[in-house]
């Protein structure tokens, strides 16, 4: 609008027989003035339809929205003619949401959820905000002259906060080491003494000892432990963590096999052999008669 001459210019200039007021409306009627024009949206190919129309619109020149009177209804153009742009300004754009039955905000809804653009457990004053985030979008675009609906806007943005343009998809990453455990000569040496005294009936010898803690380091080095994490971050930015452990030696089973093979073989079948044959005698002894 014309912003008019302060009351004591505009009695000066009158007195000298100017009216500067009316010079300057009658500039600003034939498009000389100073005017501010409000950003516009584009609604797609065919306007924006009178009355309702099945699924949702809006996308690659369908109508941006199914139905509902919005009071800017385009006719339709004559057949052979292009049809024509439907712009809307951008607050009047903003303010449609709320002339939408129930089911087309739901359709909306249900989309930017999808899109990861709204929470599941939205509220609507999220709903509507987040259209009219959409509308300022496709305004952006319409005034570098790119005729992108506010729908368009979900599949251009979908997966990012149009707040904050970080991306809100669910993402997991996984990171996976390999570690190595050595068992120190005290662990070695319990371990073995146990097995031994299970297989042969003795503790082991300085000699076994060194042997057995070489052997198992070499095992446990040749048998690493896979270490997996994996983070699991959803829509909303919360973050969940699992870890799982794969591989590795089974150490107990290595020491039983140890005990029982090589230069421990014979003493083992003497040992078992022996002990078979008490633990019979015994329950014989024990038996009632």
């Amino acid at each position: 609008m014309t912003t008019p001459l302060p009351p004591d210019l505009a009695s000066a200039l009158t007195a000298k027989g100017i009216d500067l007021n009316a010079a300057l409306a009658a500039a600003n009627a034939a498009g000389g003035g100073t005017t501010s024009k409000k950003q516009q949206v584009w609604l797609g190919d065919h306007g924006i339809p009178s009355g309702p129309l099945p699924g949702l619109g809006g996308f690659k020149g369908v109508p941006y929205k199914p139905g509902g009177q919005t009071g800017f209804s385009i006719a339709d153009p004559a057949e052979g003619d292009p049809p024509p742009k439907s712009l809307v300004d951008i607050d009047k754009a903003k303010l449609d949401i709320l002339k939408w039955t129930e089911a087309e905000q739901e359709a909306l809804a249900a989309k930017l959820v999808a899109a990861g653009m709204l929470p599941e457990d939205y509220t609507r004053s999220q709903l509507e905000n987040a259209w009219e985030n959409m509308v300022e979008l496709a305004a952006r675009y319409q005034s570098v002259g790119k005729d992108l609906t506010p729908y368009d806007m979900i599949d251009l943005y979908g997966g990012t906060d149009i707040t904050t343009g970080k991306s809100n998809k669910p993402t997991v990453s996984t990171v996976a080491q390999r570690q190595v455990s050595l068992s120190d000569p005290e662990e070695a040496r319990r371990i073995l003494n146990d097995a031994l005294s299970n297989q042969l009936g003795r503790r082991a010898t300085q000699e076994e000892m060194d042997d057995f803690q070489a052997a198992l380091n070499d095992a446990q080095r040749a048998n690493p432990v896979l270490q997996q994490s994996t983070t699991n971050t959803d829509g909303k930015g919360n973050t969940t963590v699992s870890s799982t452990a794969s591989g590795g030696l089974d150490v107990g089973g290595f020491t039983d096999e140890y005990a029982r093979s090589g230069d421990h073989e014979k003493e083992y079948a003497r040992y078992q052999a022996a002990t078979t044959y008490t633990n019979a005698l015994l329950q014989a002894i024990q038996a009632p008669v």
